[in-house]
């Protein structure tokens, strides 16, 4: 199935200021946004607690929060209230700070709420501030490892021009995607880290593709103008690139549609990535390794 005919040439390369523009709209506005509101991180990183119930029934949030303020307990008050899915199935998280035993925080709920009638527990999660600080920690570090060893494997397979590129693109994708869960207002959780790291492969296989097939051209072509070999290339492999990228986000977009709210966050980081791995892998890796390579050049190709 050809999704690009052979023989199309689009200009990838000398869009490239046009480009430079859009990524670094992104890049600010997402770090913008990171700053300030900030991210919401879940109670993974921030410790706390968190405690889903259902009701079976529709309850409307006010009602749940006056029973809850109107408690008088303290572990009880500023908690935190999301309803979850179809609001006739009365389905609702609460988060709390401060560590917290299930058993305490379940009595609490149930002696609050017992105006509401039944409810069930199904499910609770208790992490304390500092375990919270030491995953945060470490899922930075995790990130950065992987940014890090992705560089040392693209110098060693191809050259260190290649490399500068790619980890600049793989940032771009990382910040735009925070960014969008960001100011979405989506937690910063287990699940979204996951999503990060998924794209951080997904766009690092995307832009491995075009390098290999520049180093192609390379070799077949007598000394040609690299830009207009990039250009070349990322035609040649732009009909793989949609096909790839496409099936991917089809999958990510039935998680999100279908998949329920503990596959959402994930499902949603996934899907703006997939869109900005795509991007980057086309309009950002390669005009980056062409500005270095127009700075520093190969003695020959």
């Amino acid at each position: 199935m050809e999704i690009v005919k052979p023989g199309t040439r689009y200009d990838f390369i000398g869009k490239r200021r046009v480009t430079y523009f859009i990524s670094l709209a992104l890049v600010t506005v997402a770090l913008v946004v990171m700053v300030k509101p900030g991210l919401r991180l879940g109670v993974e990183f921030r410790g706390g607690w968190e405690c889903e119930l259902g009701f079976g029934k529709p309850v409307e949030v006010r009602d749940f929060r006056a029973s809850l303020a109107g408690s008088g307990t303290e572990l009880l008050q500023g908690v935190e209230i999301q309803r979850l899915g179809d609001p006739e199935e009365g389905n609702y998280l609460i988060r709390g700070t401060g560590e917290a035993e299930e058993a305490r925080v379940v009595s609490s709920l149930q002696a609050a709420l017992s105006g509401q009638g039944d409810i069930q527990v199904r499910r609770f999660e208790s992490v304390g501030a500092r375990v919270g600080s030491d995953l945060l920690e470490r899922a930075i570090i995790a990130l950065l490892v992987a940014l890090a060893g992705i560089m040392i494997y693209l110098s060693m397979r191809f050259s260190w021009r290649f490399a500068p590129g790619a980890v600049l693109a793989l940032i771009h994708d990382v910040l735009v995607a925070t960014g969008v869960v960001t100011l979405l207002g989506i937690e910063f959780t287990l699940p979204v880290l996951a999503a990060l790291l998924a794209l951080i492969g997904f766009s690092t296989n995307d832009t491995v593709v075009v390098y290999d097939r520049i180093r192609e051209n390379l070799r077949r072509r007598r000394r040609p103008d690299f830009a207009t070999l990039i250009n070349v290339s990322l035609n040649e492999i732009l009909g793989r690139t949609i096909l790839t990228s496409g099936a991917l986000l089809v999958v990510a977009v039935s998680l999100l549609l279908f998949g329920g709210p503990v596959l959402r966050d994930f499902a949603l980081t996934l899907s703006v990535g997939v869109i900005a791995g795509t991007y980057s892998s086309v309009f950002v890796a390669g005009a980056l390794t062409l500005e270095i390579e127009k700075r520093w050049p190969a003695p020959k190709f």
